[in-house]
């Protein structure tokens, strides 16, 4: 119930800035997506606390962009962070990297992930993610490495269109979950 009331209060005082950055274009929808991250991933030891309007996601620890200005990185392996992954980081339509390893991160992977066309690294090990893998993961047909490994509560069947559709896949990591395929 306290965990509850601490997400509705920290989404409700980041809406107004939610709403305001989605307004100023592709890098606005960005630093939309990375607040809504940052509302549902919480702790981090202040690793967020830069994250705020009054500086653009681009100067964000943890993010890198494009010379676009687009968000290409997340990184933040090893931060302390608890709480869920948010669907919204999905919405970052230029992401390659997208690394949250040896976190406290749990619930399901967002089947929003499956939009990420360009992610090529995609490292969610070590953290205590639930539920079954996306199906739609095989969408993202960049992925060179896909590592999962040691959450030890994905359960399911690896998607038999894993091996076909993505064909640049150099390393798959899955070990210490209970998955079957």
């Amino acid at each position: 119930m306290r965990r509850a009331s601490l997400l509705l209060l920290l989404l409700s005082s980041s809406m107004p800035v939610i709403l305001q950055l989605a307004a100023a274009g592709a890098d606005g929808e960005d630093a939309a997506a990375l607040l809504a991250f940052k509302a549902a991933a919480v702790g981090g030891n202040g690793v967020l606390a830069s994250w705020n309007a009054s500086a653009g996601p681009c100067s964000w620890e943890g993010v890198r962009c494009s010379r676009h200005q687009r968000v290409v990185a997340l990184s933040l392996p090893s931060h302390g962070l608890s709480g869920t992954l948010s669907p919204a980081v999905g919405n970052l339509s230029s992401l390659r990297t997208l690394d949250l390893s040896f976190n406290g991160l749990h619930g399901d992977i967002p089947a929003s992930l499956g939009r990420l066309r360009r992610i090529r690294t995609l490292d969610l090990s070590f953290n205590t993610f639930s539920g079954e893998l996306p199906g739609n993961l095989t969408s993202c047909t960049s992925l060179q490495y896909l590592v999962l490994g040691s959450n030890r509560l994905l359960t399911g069947r690896i998607p038999a269109e894993l091996g076909d559709t993505l064909t640049r896949l150099q390393r798959l990591g899955l070990d210490n979950n209970s998955v079957a395929g």
